[in-house]
């Protein structure tokens, strides 16, 4: 074999038609990676390479139509099967010799990948499974064209034959996928022919066992048949080779129904050994987390996705697949809007459109819209909401679990004192996390609604009346929870900081400055609490730390009553002190300032009587749950919060899962550089090449 190898690459590196390949694909290669990656900034290889496949498929047949039909042509193939050598030398010698050609071009782009590190970071591991996907899909192609130079002796039809099949692969499918439905014989059969769709797995960062299995397969297959179509030309035309004959019929046969087996055999793989996600968040896999949950269902859980499943988004459908395939317990059902179109009406009063959910677990159901399945940005340049994150599997895992704890907990949020709000980030996590989110104005309400489990007061600006308060106090006696952030206002609020106050503390009349240097920026307003041993802080991690800007302090009273229980959840520096903040100015500490250590977060136990208990939890802060305080802090503010809310609800088992994005920082590349690498990649390079060629061409001619 390696004889074989060692003529046929010499062959390819002294022939114009070598040279010519590896000139086309530097260009294209080059002037795609300028574009896409250089110009517009992406640090993903894999757009620079889907674009250059087409490229691929149009010169690659350059080569593959020589390699063995000119053998036959110049009846030199008659020497190589009568030489003392095996079959599949001649057949891997000649492949192995075109996959060096097209190793060397895969070399080049590389040197690309590793400017463009350079820039900015990049995705490293999928660049490169991206990469070496191109190289398996052109290691198949050029199987499949020595099968097809293999048949005939005629370069010119071995090339019409490749070309041939490269566009059946590239055009028939999708019309076919477009003509029939997902379900349909034909649709099966075109899916199974289909080489190109296993390799989008490479190009998505995703190793999938059995599209590699699958491709590894095709590119036996091809090779094998080659083996035989070379093969039969030495058989005698007697008995004895008629016998051989049909002996390597059936065992080229024998041997595809092997790999045609095994191929199936695999589709039966877990998938958590089956699928290896590369991604950045793991994009295209469900996590451990997820799996956890699922692992605790005892009954049939069933996702039901409105519309078909061909028209189901791809995001949707790859992830109730995941589900299903995880676990037997979970049953995926595409509800047919033209068919069903009244389905969603039973379990929600809004329309639900394609790709929403319906999930059922015993006589428990939750409503997933599918705006909620992704993550928006507002880009104010082009007037559009751009697609930052997918939380598919958040909010799925999070709807799951939720039923796995019964009924939803009901928070209801206070208004009508001109409240900072909850922002939708939170409240949207408050579906996603199973808990029903209401709003309560106390002004127009008899009492708390009975069905309440916390009640959320955030930041005040008024006063809440005493009559306000006498409902909170009654529903905090009949063992009802709170969880309450105080306000700091030049308005006075004497009720509501006096109901803060009947916790067990007392409060700062100023807000806390921090001398010790635990602060956001040169802000000694704006500290970085200190955290405090609780079970609400001990399942934080402990590289994010929460931010307080102009928070109040709180000191717990000497003669504490026996039925309250008052422990801090995070402090400012012995160094910190308290003061009134007017006009914006931070005055340095005066005599007669309250100094710290101060709780700017606490929880309070109430013992209301035996068996009757409830949870206060106080946040000395105004500004703490404002989303452009929480990105401050890599969202330990909000971490902090529902670690509060799940503890005070008793929620024992929470997810966590967030909102993933597989999407990196632009690079960027100046404008000079990409000028001089656009001028050596995509001009000088390639007319190296060619220039190598012609020169090679002549000096062979001459003699």
């Amino acid at each position: 074999m390696i004889a074989i190898y060692l003529k046929e690459l010499k062959g390819l590196l002294h022939s114009f038609t070598g040279w010519l390949f590896l000139a086309v694909m530097t260009f294209f290669s080059s002037l795609y990676f300028i574009v896409y990656n250089f110009s517009q900034g992406s640090a993903y290889a894999s757009s620079t390479l889907g674009s250059l496949i087409i490229i691929l498929l149009f010169i690659l047949p350059l080569l593959t139509m020589r390699i063995y039909a000119e053998e036959k042509r110049q009846k030199t193939d008659q020497l190589l099967i009568t030489a003392p050598i095996r079959i599949s030398d001649i057949i891997f010698g000649k492949f192995f010799a075109l996959a060096t050609i097209l190793l060397i071009s895969c070399l080049i782009f590389i040197a690309g990948i590793v400017v463009m590190s350079f820039y900015g970071e990049i995705p490293m591991v999928q660049n490169f499974l991206s990469l070496l996907g191109f190289f398996l899909f052109g290691c198949l192609c050029i199987a499949i064209g020595l099968f097809l130079s293999s048949i005939t002796e005629h370069q010119f039809i071995a090339a019409l034959l490749t070309y041939g099949l490269y566009i059946f692969v590239m055009l028939v499918p999708s019309f076919i996928y477009l003509l029939f439905p997902a379900d349909s014989w034909i649709v099966k059969v075109i899916n199974v022919v289909d080489f190109m769709v296993p390799f989008d797995c490479f190009f998505s960062g995703v190793i999938v066992v059995t599209d590699v299995a699958y491709i590894v397969s095709a590119l036996i297959i091809f090779l094998v048949l080659s083996h035989f179509t070379i093969g039969k030309n030495s058989f005698q035309p007697n008995s004895q080779g008629k016998k051989k004959f049909f002996l390597s019929l059936g065992g080229t046969i024998l041997l595809i129904a092997i790999i045609v087996a095994a191929n199936i055999g695999l589709t039966f793989l877990p998938s958590e050994y089956s699928q290896f996600d590369f991604t950045k968040n793991q994009l295209f896999s469900i996590t451990d987390e997820t799996k956890n949950v699922l692992d605790r269902l005892e009954d049939k859980v069933t996702i039901n996705v409105i519309g078909e499943e061909e028209t189901v988004d791809e995001f949707v459908s790859m992830y109730v697949g995941n589900y299903k395939k995880y676990s037997s317990n979970v049953d995926v059902v595409y509800r047919s809007e033209t068919k069903e179109p009244g389905f969603y009406m039973d379990y929600s009063e809004t329309t639900l459109y394609n790709s929403s959910m319906v999930v059922t677990y015993k006589d428990l159901f939750r409503v997933i819209n599918y705006a909620d399945c992704y993550e928006y940005t507002y880009d104010y340049n082009t007037g559009a909401n751009t697609i930052t994150g997918i939380d598919v599997e958040g909010q799925l895992t999070a709807a799951i679990n939720s039923m796995l704890g019964g009924e939803s907990n009901v928070i209801y949020e206070l208004i009508g004192h001109n409240d900072i709000s909850l922002q939708e980030y939170i409240t949207k996590r408050f579906n996603k996390g199973g808990y029903v989110h209401q709003y309560l104005n106390l002004l127009q309400e008899e009492a708390v609604p009975e069905d309440a489990d916390v009640v959320i007061v955030s930041s005040p600006t008024t006063d809440l009346s005493k009559d306000e308060i006498n409902k909170l106090n009654e529903f905090v006696n009949k063992g009802g929870d709170l969880i309450m952030l105080a306000s700091y206002s030049t308005t006075d609020s004497p009720n509501y900081d006096a109901f803060i106050e009947s916790f067990g503390v007392e409060m700062t009349e100023g807000v806390v400055v921090e001398g010790g240097g635990n602060i956001y920026g040169q802000i000694p307003i704006y500290i970085y609490g200190e955290r405090q041993p609780h079970q609400i802080t001990s399942i934080m991690s402990d590289t994010r730390l929460c931010l307080f800007p102009e928070t109040v302090g709180f000191t717990v009273k000497e003669n504490l009553d026996e039925s309250l229980n008052v422990l801090p959840l995070f402090t400012s520096s012995d160094q910190s002190y308290a003061k009134k903040i007017e006009a914006g100015t931070i005055a340095e500490k005066e005599e007669g300032d309250p100094v710290g250590p101060f709780d700017i977060a606490f929880v309070a136990g109430k013992r209301i009587s035996d068996g009757v208990y409830s949870e206060v939890v106080v946040i000395g802060c105004t500004e703490f749950l404002i989303s452009d305080v929480d990105s401050a802090c890599a969202s330990a503010n909000s971490e902090f919060f529902f670690n509060a809310l799940n503890y005070i609800s008793e929620v024992e088992f929470t997810t966590t899962i967030p909102v993933k994005s597989d999407s990196y920082e632009p690079i960027v590349v100046p404008t000079g550089s990409v000028l001089l690498y656009a001028a050596i990649s995509v001009v000088l390079l390639p007319l190296a090449m060619l220039v190598t060629g012609i020169v090679i061409f002549i000096v062979r001619r001459r003699k």
